[in-house]
């Protein structure tokens, strides 16, 4: 199977994630009452600004109807009286802050300069930037300044790797579930999701990382746990490449994903009462969903593919 094929692939995957996503984006909201925890709905509703961050980088898939939607709700939601309120009590959870401002930097909100002043002046005047965090938590931290334009008091990137789980070269034999989803993120911050693959690595660097991702990719393609795989491709290809084991991998995604879009979760029960499917299926599939269509965003922000319209 070629590139061609498998972009293809990644899109098929990623347009029909996004429609789930945007029928579900009642589920995102953090502000209304649901049977879904708040600090979930918070969790998702960063990583939905996330993903509409990197769908930005390919026209195609930031012009379908669902990426068109999510849109509308993430301005809305970002001028939401809770959501501005809710700022001043987010030390260790300012990224989505940081997130949001991005957003309407890219979306040329002329609200964009006012909420950077105001997010700038909460950054520096609170503890966000010396609370205790993993240190690949950092590098998000720094990524998402980044991608908001705000200037931060942190280590440069190359500093801050240093310290992180990759760059001690882990053994396989003992990585954690865990550990796994710390290597990808740092993959993910530092080459900011694949768009600069050879900012803060050497080539020689990069394949021992890629030499350290395939096997992984091939362990949970057995374990079928699909929402670390979803990673591990992703990661991958931020690296600028996509092993065998990553084809085989998206071919397991995309007949594993549902009719509606949705991706199962490593924990999703069998069954549920009938009031509760709707949440339910959004607490253990959400996080593999986002995933599936990031991983798609990812792979073809550099791809001239626009055909296939019609999986959408």
């Amino acid at each position: 199977m070629n590139n061609l094929s498998s972009d293809a692939i990644a899109l098929f995957i990623s347009s029909k994630a996004l429609k789930w996503v945007a029928q579900n984006i009642k589920y995102f909201d953090p502000f209304s009452e649901s049977v879904i925890p708040n600090t979930i709905r918070k969790q998702a509703l960063c990583e939905l600004v996330l993903l509409f961050l990197v769908l930005r980088r390919n026209d195609f898939l930031c012009k379908l109807e669902a990426s068109t939607y999510i849109s509308k709700y993430l301005c809305e939601t970002s001028f939401h009286p809770f959501f501005q309120a809710s700022l001043g009590r987010w030390n260790h959870s300012i990224v989505p802050a940081l997130y949001f401002l991005a957003f309407l930097k890219s979306i040329e909100d002329k609200r964009y300069p006012h909420q950077k002043e105001k997010v700038c002046q909460f950054l520096h005047a609170s503890n966000s930037l010396i609370v205790e965090r993993f240190p690949y938590r950092l590098l998000e931290l720094r990524h998402a300044a980044y991608l908001a334009d705000l200037e931060c008091d942190l280590p440069s990137t190359n500093c801050l790797l240093t310290n992180t789980l990759l760059q001690k070269k882990p053994s396989l034999l003992f990585l954690t579930d865990d550990d796994i989803y710390a290597v990808t993120h740092t993959v993910f911050y530092a080459t900011d999701f694949g768009a600069n693959p050879t900012y803060v690595w050497s080539s020689n660097e990069i394949e021992n990382i890629r030499a350290l991702l395939e096997p992984l990719i091939a362990l949970y393609i057995r374990r079928k746990n699909l929402d670390i795989l979803g990673e591990l491709i992703m990661a991958e290809r931020c690296l600028g490449s996509l092993s065998n084991s990553s084809i085989w991998g998206l071919d397991l995604l995309s007949t594993s994903q549902h009719q509606e879009g949705h991706i199962d979760g490593p924990y999703r029960k069998s069954t549920y009462a009938s009031a509760e499917i709707g949440p339910q299926i959004f607490r253990e599939c959400y996080h593999t969903t986002l995933v599936a269509a990031l991983m798609g965003a990812v792979m073809l922000q550099n791809s001239t593919l626009i055909s296939c319209a019609s999986h959408e």
